[in-house]
């Protein structure tokens, strides 16, 4: 990506001292599959459609939003992008196969809904660590509508909820009193 793309969009850095300069309270969160917002399911095994296995919601009157790589200029060293981690497996504790593809969607299902594909990558791009490639904003508009989907596609094995590990770093702003 070239300079001056970079340039046009507001670096991570930045829109965290925008945030608090508007009366945000910034809190860094890990968010896992046993948070009240994160809701999992199980999911068939072959399904060539995709299967959502997690569903990420926004938190009531929160903005959430997610550090990507190209949301850090280069010379800031102190900025990481965020990253998720994901283990998928059977009744039995066995991993799904790792060619298995995953989709991650920002989606809203309000008045305006729309669909927006975050990334499509294998499960072994993200069962140890995946760095997002771009800043996602969840609840600007519609807060109880806008969430993360996880999408399996053509698993070869069962996908049980129960067995479903999820850790994924999220920026949780709330407005000062």
């Amino acid at each position: 990506m070239s300079n001056k793309s970079l340039e046009k969009r507001m670096m991570y850095n930045e829109y965290i001292k925008y945030m608090t300069s508007e009366g945000w309270n910034y809190n860094k969160k890990i968010f896992s599959e046993k948070d009240l917002n994160v809701k999992t399911f199980s999911c068939k095994k072959g399904t060539i459609a995709q299967e959502c296995a997690i569903k990420i919601k926004c938190l009531p009157k929160c903005i959430m939003s997610l550090c990507g790589t190209t949301s850090i200029s280069e010379d800031d060293v102190s900025t990481k992008p965020y990253i998720i981690k994901l283990k998928l497996s059977d009744k039995n504790g066995v991993e799904i196969d790792s060619d298995t593809k995953i989709r991650i969607n920002k989606e809203n299902s309000g008045n305006n809904s729309y669909i927006i594909q975050l990334a499509r990558i294998k499960y072994e791009d993200i069962k140890t660590e995946y760095k997002f490639k771009y800043g996602i904003g969840l609840g600007r508009s519609d807060h109880e509508k806008e969430c993360i989907h996880i999408y399996i596609i053509n698993s070869n094995l069962d996908i049980d909820k129960d067995k479903t590990e999820l850790s994924v770093e999220i920026d949780v702003w709330s407005k000062k009193n």
